[in-house]
């Protein structure tokens, strides 16, 4: 008689051996606003989860440069009401609260259904949640959406140098001058912009976005933009330029928790930093990274106003 099989894997002595099963439980529930009264439309803001290890969270689904393009001049408005509605929710949670006997701030706020999952931890949990309930986002965990954002779109549509300009300038309007410079090392060379040339500071700014060829890209506008740094140190025949003391590549990254980004994706943002870090180094530039645009602000008014 022939020896049995199972699903068509002959199965020996020496047995099968499967992969680790992910080991972190947890349910999480999506977060839907309507964002007309009475219109019955619901869109989703927000992802809840709850551990077996009590641990919370609660992470938005939103982007400001999504939410500027759906809202217009609205968005920004839209996104701090929405970020106060999800801070209620892990209030709530974390004072013991359940999913279940939430009381929201707004009217048109409700949770959806609960659902169980399993992953590696609890940003896994959420990036699940993110797949199954939010379509304004879900596009930045799709792999093959990485290679579907061509750096100069990317350029395009970075509201980050403005945004923190207008942070700074709503703080010290003083120094809304030493903004967006040119220099040229020579009269016929080509023009190096810098972010920000102060009495004591010269700064550049950018981001880090861990997906595919977006950091690739990043990584790459880092280095020349901290080299453009550096060159400020060798122009001697000017004393404007004699007077900076201070050098510092600014960057935006993402939070090693946000779910809209994979642990692999996170790896590569440190290692991207590392690397950074030591060209940084061999140039005498300080590299600085935060994840809140306010504290970039913050740092480069503390900078120019050091003594």
């Amino acid at each position: 008689m022939p020896q049995a099989r199972n699903a068509g894997i002959a199965i020996g002595s020496a047995g099968l051996t499967f992969p680790e099963p992910p080991g972190y439980e947890a349910k999480w529930a999506p977060v839907f606003i309507e964002p007309i009264a009475g219109s019955g439309e619901r869109l989703c803001i927000g992802i809840a989860a709850i551990g077996d290890d009590k641990q919370i969270e609660a992470t938005s689904t939103l982007q400001e440069d999504t939410l500027d393009a759906v809202f217009g001049s609205h968005g920004k408005a839209f996104k701090k009401l929405t970020d106060t509605i999800l801070q209620a929710l892990e209030t709530h949670l974390q004072a013991g609260g359940t999913l279940n006997n939430w009381t929201p701030p707004f009217e048109g706020v409700e949770i959806g259904t609960q659902r169980p999952a399993e992953a590696k931890d609890i940003a896994g949990i959420l990036r699940q949640g993110l797949r199954r309930s939010a379509c304004l986002s879900a596009w930045l965990l799709d792999p093959a959406a990485e290679d579907k954002s061509p750096e100069a779109k990317d350029e395009q549509e970075d509201r980050l140098p403005t945004q923190v300009r207008e942070l700074v300038i709503k703080q010290h309007p003083e120094l809304s001058g030493f903004f967006n410079k040119e220099l040229r090392i020579t009269p016929k060379a080509r023009a190096n912009q810098i972010y920000f040339i102060g009495r004591r500071l010269a700064a550049n700014l950018d981001k880090l976005i861990p997906t595919g060829q977006s950091l690739t890209g990043c990584v790459n506008r880092a280095k020349v933009k901290m080299l453009g740094l550096n060159t400020l140190k060798h122009i001697e025949d000017d004393m404007y330029y004699r007077e900076l003391s201070r050098f510092e590549m600014l960057l935006l990254r993402p939070s090693d928790s946000d779910a809209l980004y994979t642990a692999r994706q996170i790896d590569a943002l440190h290692s991207a930093l590392l690397e950074l870090s030591k060209i940084a180094d061999c140039l005498n530039v300080r590299l600085h990274h935060n994840t809140d645009p306010n504290q970039l602000a913050e740092r480069l008014i503390e900078m120019e106003k050091a003594a």
